[in-house]
């Protein structure tokens, strides 16, 4: 396993990575139809866009397999001084293995050398996810927002974690 920045040329895999991500994670939330038929092409022209974004960090983690998952974060997008973890994806077939754990360890260390506290949203159905970051010490604050998503109000909740301090 390995952790590393993102390279422009990993944009090809993690466009189609991220539509599978979304497939497998949100079966269970997100209609079915509307999930087949997420576009890996616009995905990628989107990483090609993070990737080249001097405001966020884009790390990728890798396995025998390639690349197995992703995470993106920087400055907090609404709310001042703090850090936000944007998105953490990993295919299913990584799960428990220490690679998602490893991104989430790393977007935590590089925001703590500029930020005390980090924020991320995660949908509220999502129970897998919910779980893994209440074991790396984050907590809901209790704050909600709702997503449109495939014509429907998605539920997100907003978790916090102190970095440092």
């Amino acid at each position: 396993m390995s952790i590393r920045p993102a390279r422009p040329e990993d944009a090809q895999t993690l466009g189609p990575l991220h539509v599978r991500c979304w497939q497998e994670a949100y079966a269970h939330i997100l209609p079915e139809p509307f999930l087949q038929r997420l576009d890996p092409a616009v995905r990628t022209d989107r990483f090609r866009e993070l990737i080249a974004d001097p405001e966020v960090t884009l790390i990728v983690a890798e396995d025998d397999d390639g690349i197995a998952g992703f995470c993106s974060f920087g400055h907090a997008r609404d709310v001042a001084d703090r850090g936000e973890v944007y998105a953490i994806y990993l295919r299913s077939s990584a799960w428990g293995r220490g690679l998602g754990s490893g991104l989430l360890l790393e977007a935590q260390d590089r925001l703590s050398e500029t930020f005390d506290e980090a924020m991320l949203w995660v949908l509220s159905d999502n129970t897998h996810a919910r779980g893994f970051y209440e074991r790396h010490g984050w907590s809901p604050n209790g704050e909600k927002q709702y997503l449109d998503i495939a014509g429907l109000s998605v539920e997100e909740l907003r978790y916090d974690r102190k970095l440092r301090g």
